[in-house]
């Protein structure tokens, strides 16, 4: 009598497993391991930089696990990037970038087993929320959570980067890289000369990190005038960490916009009366 009883209970438990195994795999279709399927790495070629040197980022995303599955919709085939700044108070903020969002889809999945996604980033210009038109309350919303000058590092110290990767319909948890610590230190000589000329200018950070300019082409004086500060610049210190950067990204400026001339050219020949 007790061992039919033990057997019914034993039925009973069983059915009651079956009954949960189903439904989650009917709702999911997919893994659901809370162990962390993916391993996100964080990497800087040094350590220490100064006020406005462009700080490169190596991001590494790695499958680990064979049972990770991920749906096959459209929306599901991406993983989404953001990287995070914070100073020594680890209050981590979003960094906004000239192509670099708060989530930008970067990571196209399913990744292959032991399959590597990487992707290079840079640092230095950060777009801020414009909020000088808002009241107080509606400023500090907006603003809550970004970071609000235009160079990502104006002062010297310490400062960490992290980066968090995180996953449509919640089909894995976010997972966040281990934090990089770097030290911005204050430039000397003629480095600290030019870094007083362009510390408050955020259309200079934008035109180092893009070889570009901040400002549309309609506004012709603003973008001669900020060119022709970046020339001055050059021209009168040479020998400046700053004039590398200045120097390379006027090239690309050069060449985009001898392109761009070309191409404008082309559109006026076409458009002559024949």
């Amino acid at each position: 009598m007790k061992n039919n009883k033990a057997i019914a209970i034993f039925l009973v438990l069983l059915s009651c497993l079956l009954i949960v195994f189903i439904n989650s795999e009917s709702k999911i279709g997919y893994s659901q391991s809370k162990n962390t399927n993916f391993s996100l790495s964080l990497n800087t070629p040094k350590q220490t930089y100064i006020l406005g040197e462009k700080i490169q980022l190596d991001i590494k995303v790695e499958k680990q696990l064979q049972e990770v599955i991920v749906p096959q919709s459209s929306k599901a085939r991406c993983g989404y990037l953001k990287i995070q700044v914070a100073n020594e108070t680890r209050n981590y903020k979003d960094y906004f970038g000239p192509k670099w969002q708060t989530e930008n889809c970067e990571v196209v999945l399913p990744l292959n087993d032991n399959e590597a996604f990487k992707v290079k980033e840079s640092l230095l210009w950060n777009v801020k929320p414009e909020v000088s038109h808002l009241n107080k309350d509606a400023a500090k919303r907006k603003s809550k959570g970004r970071i609000m000058t235009d160079y990502v590092f104006p002062e010297i110290g310490t400062y960490y980067i992290k980066t968090v990767l995180s996953f449509p319909d919640d089909i894995q948890p976010k997972i966040e890289s281990e934090p990089i610590k770097i030290i911005i230190e204050k430039p000397v000589g003629d480095d600290l000369e030019v870094w007083n000329e362009i510390k408050d200018d955020g259309g200079i950070a934008y035109f180092i990190e893009t070889g570009n300019f901040l400002t549309s082409y309609s506004k012709t004086e603003e973008r001669d005038k900020l060119q022709q500060k970046i020339e001055r610049i050059i021209n009168t210190y040479p020998n400046s960490f700053y004039t590398e950067s200045l120097r390379n990204s006027l090239r690309k400026f050069q060449a985009i916009e001898a392109k761009r001339q070309e191409f404008l050219q082309k559109i006026r020949q076409q458009q002559k009366p024949q």
